[in-house]
Formats: structure tokens, sequence, C-alpha cells
């Protein structure tokens, strides 16, 4: 029973803390005009970032062919690159470097 408690009142301290960010202005918008989103933020990271057919901050996934290998990367904003160009995405240039 403590346990639950535990776990509903960091969830409820957590919703009421995003909240509190996103009220102050803290945080990204998203505009998308076609596969082109523009985020807005507070401070250095107003950027855009190309999107394909998907949702997905990468060019155009194509059929894979056999002799080539993929890589998937899950992760969060720092996966996403946010505030940074496509090029310069971690991701990216781990691409980069396999090619």
């Amino acid at each position: 029973m403590n346990g639950i408690v535990l776990i509903v009142s960091i969830l409820l301290c957590l919703l009421v803390l995003e909240a509190a960010f996103r009220l102050l202005g803290y945080g990204t918008v998203g505009k998308r005009d076609d596969n082109i989103v523009r985020h807005i933020a507070t401070g250095d990271f107003d950027h855009s970032a190309t999107l394909n057919s998907l949702g997905l901050r990468d060019e155009e996934i194509l059929v894979k062919q056999p002799e080539e290998f993929r890589i998937l990367f899950i992760g969060d904003s720092f996966t996403y690159g946010l505030g940074v160009r496509d090029t310069e995405t971690f991701v990216h240039q781990t691409g980069d470097l396999l090619v």
C-alpha cells in the first residue's frame, strides 16, 4: 500500500512540474510545414528539422537492399537532436562514419 501511495505521489508531482513548465513557456512547440518542422523554444534551440513521411527525423526510408545493414536508434530529445541541424545529430554523424 505504501508503495502505491509513493508511486502515485511521484507521478502527481511530475505532472504538476510539467504543467508549471508549460505555463511558464518552457519547452518547444513544433510547427509542421510539409516535411519540415520548425521548433520554437526559448533560447538557443530555435531550428528546423527535416522529417520523413513516417514523422521521423531522417531521410525517406527506402526498401532495404540485401547487402545493406541498418541500425535503429531509440531515444529521447538527445537522440532526436533537439537544438541542432539535421547533419549535426549524433545519429547522422554515426551514419556518416559507417559509410
